[in-house]
Protein backbone atom coordinates (compact mmCIF):
# COMPACT_ATOMS: atom_id res chain seq x y z
CA UNK A 1 0.00 0.00 0.00
CA UNK A 2 1.79 3.39 -0.90
CA UNK A 3 2.19 6.22 1.17
CA UNK A 4 -0.45 8.13 -0.42
CA UNK A 5 -3.17 5.34 0.24
CA UNK A 6 -2.05 5.04 3.61
CA UNK A 7 -2.53 8.97 4.42
CA UNK A 8 -6.23 8.84 2.55
CA UNK A 9 -6.87 5.35 4.74
CA UNK A 10 -6.18 7.58 7.97
CA UNK A 11 -8.29 10.41 6.93
CA UNK A 12 -10.84 8.22 6.57
CA UNK A 13 -10.77 6.33 9.79
CA UNK A 14 -9.97 10.38 11.67
CA UNK A 15 -14.17 10.73 10.37
CA UNK A 16 -15.40 7.46 12.52
CA UNK A 17 -15.76 8.81 16.02
CA UNK A 18 -19.15 10.19 14.63
CA UNK A 19 -20.14 6.65 13.31
CA UNK A 20 -23.35 5.32 15.71
CA UNK A 21 -21.61 2.77 18.24
CA UNK A 22 -23.46 -0.89 18.16
CA UNK A 23 -23.31 -3.78 20.12
CA UNK A 24 -21.72 -5.55 17.68
CA UNK A 25 -18.84 -8.07 17.74
CA UNK A 26 -17.40 -8.82 14.48
CA UNK A 27 -14.61 -11.24 12.94
CA UNK A 28 -12.00 -10.27 10.32
CA UNK A 29 -10.19 -12.58 8.82
CA UNK A 30 -8.94 -14.69 5.59
CA UNK A 31 -8.86 -18.03 3.66
CA UNK A 32 -7.36 -18.85 0.04
CA UNK A 33 -9.75 -19.31 -2.55
CA UNK A 34 -10.29 -22.41 -4.37
CA UNK A 35 -10.17 -21.64 -7.14
CA UNK A 36 -7.46 -20.34 -10.19
CA UNK A 37 -7.39 -16.83 -11.08
CA UNK A 38 -5.39 -15.68 -14.01
CA UNK A 39 -4.58 -11.83 -14.94
CA UNK A 40 -3.40 -11.48 -18.51
CA UNK A 41 0.07 -12.09 -19.03
CA UNK A 42 0.39 -13.28 -15.13
CA UNK A 43 0.14 -17.27 -14.01
CA UNK A 44 -3.21 -18.74 -12.49
CA UNK A 45 -3.26 -18.10 -8.86
CA UNK A 46 -5.22 -19.15 -5.88
CA UNK A 47 -5.85 -15.77 -4.60
CA UNK A 48 -6.92 -14.82 -0.82
CA UNK A 49 -10.41 -13.85 0.45
CA UNK A 50 -9.99 -11.16 3.10
CA UNK A 51 -13.69 -10.70 5.24
CA UNK A 52 -15.21 -9.01 7.88
CA UNK A 53 -18.66 -10.77 9.11
CA UNK A 54 -21.03 -9.43 11.71
CA UNK A 55 -21.12 -12.42 14.32
CA UNK A 56 -24.87 -12.03 15.38
CA UNK A 57 -26.47 -11.55 11.95
CA UNK A 58 -23.41 -13.37 9.81
CA UNK A 59 -23.70 -10.49 7.83
CA UNK A 60 -20.47 -10.49 5.41
CA UNK A 61 -19.34 -6.41 6.12
CA UNK A 62 -16.85 -6.17 3.91
CA UNK A 63 -14.45 -8.44 1.76
CA UNK A 64 -11.08 -7.58 -0.19
CA UNK A 65 -9.69 -10.35 -2.99
CA UNK A 66 -6.10 -10.55 -2.91
CA UNK A 67 -3.09 -11.93 -4.93
CA UNK A 68 -1.28 -12.46 -2.13
CA UNK A 69 -1.43 -13.67 1.65
CA UNK A 70 -3.40 -10.45 3.44
CA UNK A 71 -1.10 -8.10 5.44
CA UNK A 72 -2.04 -5.63 8.49
CA UNK A 73 -2.86 -2.66 6.58
CA UNK A 74 -5.13 -4.73 4.42
CA UNK A 75 -7.22 -5.57 7.37
CA UNK A 76 -6.84 -1.79 8.57
CA UNK A 77 -8.38 -0.82 4.53
CA UNK A 78 -11.16 -3.48 5.38
CA UNK A 79 -12.35 -2.68 8.73
CA UNK A 80 -12.58 0.94 7.91
CA UNK A 81 -14.41 0.17 4.68
CA UNK A 82 -17.03 -1.60 6.43
CA UNK A 83 -17.41 0.81 9.64
CA UNK A 84 -17.71 3.29 7.06
CA UNK A 85 -20.44 1.43 5.25
CA UNK A 86 -24.19 1.62 6.15
CA UNK A 87 -25.41 -1.26 7.56
CA UNK A 88 -28.85 -3.09 5.91
CA UNK A 89 -31.84 -0.79 7.17
CA UNK A 90 -29.53 2.18 8.24
CA UNK A 91 -27.61 5.17 7.71
CA UNK A 92 -23.76 6.14 7.73
CA UNK A 93 -21.23 4.36 9.32
CA UNK A 94 -21.13 1.97 12.42
CA UNK A 95 -18.55 1.21 15.16
CA UNK A 96 -18.92 -2.09 16.13
CA UNK A 97 -18.12 -2.87 20.02
CA UNK A 98 -15.72 -5.48 19.59
CA UNK A 99 -13.51 -6.89 16.93
CA UNK A 100 -11.93 -10.59 16.80
CA UNK A 101 -9.08 -11.22 14.56
CA UNK A 102 -6.27 -13.84 14.73
CA UNK A 103 -3.41 -11.95 13.34
CA UNK A 104 -1.37 -10.45 15.72
CA UNK A 105 0.69 -7.84 13.25
CA UNK A 106 -2.85 -6.74 12.10
CA UNK A 107 -3.75 -6.88 15.75
CA UNK A 108 -1.12 -4.28 17.01
CA UNK A 109 -1.90 -2.29 13.96
CA UNK A 110 -5.61 -1.77 14.39
CA UNK A 111 -5.06 -0.97 18.02
CA UNK A 112 -2.22 1.89 17.03
CA UNK A 113 -4.25 3.39 14.06
CA UNK A 114 -7.64 2.98 15.49
CA UNK A 115 -7.20 3.62 19.16
CA UNK A 116 -9.50 6.45 19.62
CA UNK A 117 -12.54 4.75 18.28
CA UNK A 118 -12.88 2.57 21.81
CA UNK A 119 -13.26 -0.60 19.85
CA UNK A 120 -12.22 -3.75 21.84
CA UNK A 121 -9.44 -5.61 19.72
CA UNK A 122 -9.22 -9.48 20.24
CA UNK A 123 -7.08 -12.16 19.35
CA UNK A 124 -8.77 -15.62 19.16
CA UNK A 125 -7.53 -18.79 17.95
CA UNK A 126 -10.25 -19.84 15.57
CA UNK A 127 -13.13 -17.69 14.01
CA UNK A 128 -15.80 -19.31 13.45
CA UNK A 129 -17.97 -17.32 11.40
CA UNK A 130 -14.96 -16.69 8.64
CA UNK A 131 -14.53 -20.69 9.08
CA UNK A 132 -18.74 -21.13 7.85
CA UNK A 133 -18.36 -18.42 5.48
CA UNK A 134 -15.35 -19.95 3.79
CA UNK A 135 -16.88 -23.68 3.73
CA UNK A 136 -20.19 -22.10 2.01
CA UNK A 137 -17.94 -19.97 -0.34
CA UNK A 138 -16.66 -23.22 -1.22
CA UNK A 139 -19.39 -25.37 -1.36
CA UNK A 140 -21.73 -22.63 -2.96
CA UNK A 141 -19.54 -20.39 -4.95
CA UNK A 142 -16.43 -21.51 -5.96
CA UNK A 143 -17.00 -25.45 -7.05
CA UNK A 144 -19.77 -24.27 -9.74
CA UNK A 145 -17.54 -22.49 -11.77
CA UNK A 146 -14.59 -22.98 -14.19
CA UNK A 147 -11.20 -22.57 -12.92
CA UNK A 148 -11.68 -24.76 -9.71
CA UNK A 149 -9.04 -26.15 -8.38
CA UNK A 150 -10.41 -28.15 -5.67
CA UNK A 151 -10.63 -27.47 -1.68
CA UNK A 152 -7.46 -27.60 0.14
CA UNK A 153 -7.69 -25.51 3.28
Amino acid sequence: MSKGAVSELRKRAALLPTAKRRDMCWEIGWFQVSMLVKEPGEAPINPYLLVCIDTASRFVLGNLLLKDTPRPMDFLSLLVASMEAALPGEAGSVLPRSVQLNDSGALKLLRSELRGLGIDFQIVEELQFVREFARISEREFFSRRSGYAGHRN
